[in-house]
């Protein structure tokens, strides 16, 4: 079994050589297109968030009673404003 394709990632990092290397050796012995790929974050990434903030914390809490804390009233009628 051998490769058609081959993508390797590009950066300016020191290790990314090496990657290059492997995979131009790699590409050669199984005669595959190799493809790099090199993208740009923007200057300002995205702010990162916890495993259970893409959740709905309601949808958890029958699943976990012990570890999600009872909402106070007070919190919930401000989080209705």
């Amino acid at each position: 079994m051998g490769f058609k394709g081959i993508l390797v990632a590009l950066d300016t990092a020191p290790p990314a050589r090496g990657r290059v290397e492997l995979a131009a050796a790699l590409a050669e012995r199984f005669d595959a297109h190799l493809i790099g790929l090199y993208t740009t974050l923007p200057v300002e990434a995205p702010p990162r968030r916890g495993y259970f903030d893409y959740f709905d914390r309601s949808l958890l809490a029958p699943l976990y009673p012990r570890c999600i804390p009872p909402r106070s009233p007070r919190c919930t009628a401000a989080m209705l404003i």
